[in-house]
């Protein structure tokens, strides 16, 4: 199973990080790239692109919520739970989980690769330099994909940039 964070750090409790501001000209080029090439980095650039501060305010509207602190206890490993098709594959027709296990098949997406290939990227560490922002990152990532099969939209071009424009 695929875990980014070290449960040894509950106790923390972060600050906000520095300001960042949205890249409208790296989100002008990676729009241009997407539409070459759905299945490159245009889609995860154009986002971080135009994410700006928002990443960071969603973590901290989190930690505020009831349950966040048990969740940071426990830190359940959902790429890996949306990646395990054969038990995915177990629950009735027609839920989220069956549905997006189906979805996730037939596109051959693993959640837990795209989440990986994040933390890879050159600025990651600027956008979660901890282990308990890289979770909550990786679960950002399950929650584009589960979107994917709630919205209904594609993961071509026009799909993308719909579930893109739904989620901001």
């Amino acid at each position: 199973m695929y875990q980014t964070a070290a449960k040894s750090d509950v106790a923390f409790d972060p600050a906000p990080l520095p300001h960042r501001r949205v890249d409208w000209g790296a989100a002008r080029h990676a729009l241009a790239r997407l539409r070459a090439d759905v299945e490159g980095d245009a889609i995860e650039d154009f986002r971080l692109a135009i994410d700006g501060d928002q990443g960071e305010e969603r973590f901290q509207a989190f930690l505020r919520r009831p349950g966040a602190r048990a969740l940071l206890r426990e830190r359940p490993d959902l790429p890996g739970t949306l990646d395990d098709w054969a038990t995915l594959d177990r629950l009735p027709p027609g839920t989220l989980g069956r549905r997006y296990a189906e979805l996730a098949r037939e596109d051959g997406v693993r959640v837990a690769d795209i989440a990986r290939a994040s933390n890879e990227r050159e600025d990651a560490r600027e956008r979660a330099p901890d282990a308990v922002r890289r979770w909550f990152a990786d679960r950002m990532v399950c929650n584009h994909d589960l979107l994917h099969t709630l919205t209904g939209y594609g993961r071509d071009v026009a799909g993308e940039l719909g579930l893109l424009a739904f989620s901001f």
